[in-house]
Formats: structure tokens, sequence, C-alpha cells
């Protein structure tokens, strides 16, 4: 038995336990009736986050294929002449090397995003569902072009072509042409272009890939309910 202040039967608590006790079940009713802080720029955030995720997202997609193709290491395929070539699934996307003649009239010129060349898309003669892309370069005489019969590069449908084509409807309708002058079904053989020459895609898909899982993981971060111990230090 303990004494404290002449009292026999008295003993002491400790501070720290009734303290805490206290702080546990203790609360201000006018603390509680308080309005939600006001966040004006949560929402703003979770939408930027959610653009810059669907955004990265989407580019992602978009380079499959190209970070498919710099990734390949096989040796060009030997197709042949492109007048007499049916093509396949199975040779989309893939580094093939042709011959053929293009035609002297019907290619359509445009342009493409962050390029200072100029590029020309030229149908087969005998064959206008194979299609060749030359690139140009800028201030190139284009009266002196002499195109080329021998072709190496990607081969694949102009509707997996992505991005880089997005401005050559808009050319071919600026230069009179007719929307079924290119058929949908074309294919496109990207002379020049080789796996090497598109190790560049792998870096920007790195990149979109880290973007997208910062953003996801800062939304789960800012919808994620507050812990309790959170919430009274945040209110505090």
């Amino acid at each position: 038995m303990s004494t404290q202040g002449g009292c026999p039967n008295c003993t002491m608590s400790s501070p720290s336990v009734t303290d805490a006790s206290t702080s546990a079940t203790w609360s201000d009713p006018e603390l509680q009736d308080l309005p939600a802080p006001r966040r004006p720029w949560r929402r703003s955030t979770l939408v930027l986050l959610s653009v810059t995720a669907l955004c990265s997202l989407a580019m992602l997609i978009g380079l499959g294929s190209t970070v498919q193709f710099a990734l390949s290491n096989r040796p060009p395929v030997d197709i042949g002449n492109l007048q007499a070539f049916e093509p396949t699934e199975a040779l989309a996307n893939r580094y093939v090397r042709a011959s053929g003649r293009l035609e002297d009239t019907g290619g359509i010129g445009f342009e493409r995003p962050l390029e200072r060349d100029n590029f020309r898309l030229v149908p087969i003669v005998g064959n206008r569902r194979v299609w060749v892309e030359l690139q140009i370069p800028a201030g190139y005489d284009t009266e002196h072009f002499v195109p080329p019969v021998a072709f190496a590069g990607r081969l694949l449908p102009l509707a997996q072509a992505g991005l880089r084509f997005s401005a050559l409807r808009t050319a071919m309708l600026k230069a009179g042409w007719q929307p079924d002058h290119l058929p949908a079904d074309a294919w496109v053989l990207l002379d020049g272009e080789s796996p090497a020459s598109t190790r560049w895609s792998l870096g920007v898909a790195a990149l979109m890939a880290a973007f997208f899982g910062f953003c996801i993981w800062a939304l789960i971060s800012l919808l994620r309910p507050l812990r309790p111990e959170a919430a009274r230090h945040g209110s505090g």
C-alpha cells in the first residue's frame, strides 16, 4: 500500500495513461459541428491527374507496335516485287526488303509532327494496295528527285500507322484527291525505317509508363479515406 499526502488509501495513477484515455474519449461538440475544410484545388488536381493518366496510356498503346518493331532483331524478309505482292497479317510490322516501280502521279505529300523533312506516299505501279513512304530532306528540289526502285523498311497496314499519318487525310484533300484515292485496306512500306532507327520509342514508352504509374498512385492517394489518427492530426 502506498500513501500520498497522508492519505493511506490513495494510489498514484500514471499521467500518461490518464491523458491518453481522456484524449481518446473526449471530443469537442463545437469542433464536430464545423463544416469540412474547403479544398478548392482538389478537384482540379484529380481532373489533371486523370487526363494525364489517360493521355499517357493512349501514347503507350499507340507506341506498342513501334516498340515491338524496335525490339525485333530478325533480318529483313525479302518479299520480292511489290507489283505482285499480296500483304498478309504475318508480315505486319516486319522489316522487309522489296523492289518495284512507283507511279509518276498519284503521290501524296504530307508532313509528320515534329519532323523537318517532307514525306511522300506513292503507290506501286499495278498494285495500289501497296504504297511506299519516301522521306525527302528539307529544302531538296523535288523536281529533280529520282524515286528508288529498291526498298528496305517497315511494312504495316495504314490503319496501324498511328499519329505519324495524322495529317495524311488533310493533305490528300488539299491536293484535290478524293477520299477513296487511298484505299482503306492499303499497306505502307516505310522506306529506310529499321529496328535500330526506332529505338527512340523505348525511351518515350518508358517515360509514358512512368507518367501513368505516378498519376495512378497519386489518384489512389488522394481518393483513399484518411485514417482516424491522420484525420485528428489534420483537424488539429
